[in-house]
C-alpha cells in the first residue's frame, strides 16, 4: 500500500484517515489481503447466479445508508443507475421484486438480525433465490457491516473519531 493512493476497499472507506492507520494495516498484510479478497469475491464473482452484481451493490448501498456512512454509500451508488441507487438507498421499491426481497433481507440482518426466521428465508426462495444465493446475499450483508466496523475500529485505534 502506498500513502498517496488507496489500494483496497477499506482504505477507500477510511479516506483521509487511511494514512493514519496504514502502519497498523501494514503490520497485518494477511488481514488486508483477505478482506480485499472477500470484497473481490463478493462484488466481482465469475458467476453471480441469482444475486447480480447490481443487486450486490444495491445491498451494500442499503447497508451504508442504514449505517449512515456516506463514503461507503458513495462507493456503491457509483456502481448503480441513478434511479436504482436512489430507491435502494431510500428504502423505496426498486421495481425489481427479487432486489426488493433482498433489500428487505438486508434491512432485517443489518438492524434486527436476531429476529430473522425460517419464514424470512422462505420469502427469498419464493422469488427464485436458492440456498447458495441466500447465503451469498447474507455473506455480503455481513461483510459490508464488517467493513464498516473494521474502518471504525482502525480510526479509533489511530485516535480519530469514527
Amino acid at each position: 500500500m502506498t500513502s498517496t493512493s488507496p489500494t483496497d476497499e477499506i482504505d477507500r472507506l477510511l479516506g483521509t484517515n487511511a494514512a493514519a492507520v496504514r502502519p497498523m494495516r501494514e503490520a497485518r498484510p494477511a488481514a488486508v489481503n483477505h478482506a480485499q479478497g472477500a470484497y473481490d469475491a463478493l462484488f466481482d464473482p465469475p458467476d453471480p447466479r441469482g444475486v447480480s452484481v447490481a443487486h450486490r451493490h444495491a445491498i451494500a448501498l442499503r447497508v451504508a445508508a442504514l449505517a449512515e456512512q456516506p463514503a461507503l454509500a458513495d462507493r456503491h451508488r457509483a456502481e448503480l443507475p441513478t434511479a436504482l441507487a436512489g430507491a435502494a438507498e431510500n428504502a423505496e421499491a426498486t421495481g425489481d421484486p427479487v432486489l426488493d426481497a433482498l433489500l428487505t433481507h438486508t434491512d432485517l440482518l443489518t438492524t434486527r438480525p436476531a429476529e430473522a426466521t425460517r419464514e424470512d428465508l422462505a420469502a427469498l426462495r419464493a422469488f427464485g433465490l436458492d440456498t447458495t444465493d441466500i447465503v451469498t446475499a447474507s455473506q455480503l450483508i455481513a461483510f459490508v457491516n464488517f467493513q464498516l466496523r473494521a474502518a471504525a475500529g482502525l480510526e479509533l485505534l489511530a485516535g480519530k473519531e469514527a
